[in-house]
C-alpha cells in the first residue's frame, strides 16, 4: 500500500502533500505494514514501544514515546507495536 493512500486516503494520488499526516493505533504484538512512495517520512511514537524495520536497511528502530525518526522514501516497511502504541505517520 502506498503511503500517499494511507495519509490521504486517496486512491490514484501519487504522492502526499508535505507535511500531510495519519495517526494509527496498533494493538501489543500486532504488525502495520506498507509501502511509502517516493516521499520521506516521518514516524513519531505517540504511546508503547515501536520496532521498525524497512526494506534494504540493515538496521532497525525501536522508538518509544515522544521520539520520531525520518526515512527516506521508497520501499516497504513493517511497524510493531511491543506495547500497545499510537503513532503517527507524516509526509515530509
Amino acid at each position: 500500500m502506498d503511503l500517499s493512500v494511507q495519509i490521504k486516503g486517496r486512491p490514484g494520488k501519487k504522492e502526499a502533500a508535505p507535511g500531510s499526516w495519519r495517526d494509527v493505533s496498533v494493538p501489543a504484538g500486532r504488525l502495520y505494514n506498507f509501502r511509502v512512495g517516493k516521499t520521506h517520512i516521518k514516524i513519531q511514537c505517540l504511546e508503547g514501544a515501536l520496532w521498525v524495520t524497512r526494506e534494504n536497511d540493515p538496521a532497525d528502530y525501536l522508538l518509544t514515546r515522544c521520539q520520531s525518526a525520518v526515512f527516506a522514501g521508497g520501499g516497504k516497511m513493517v511497524i510493531q507495536a511491543l506495547k500497545k502504541g499510537k503513532f503517527r505517520i507524516q509526509s515530509q
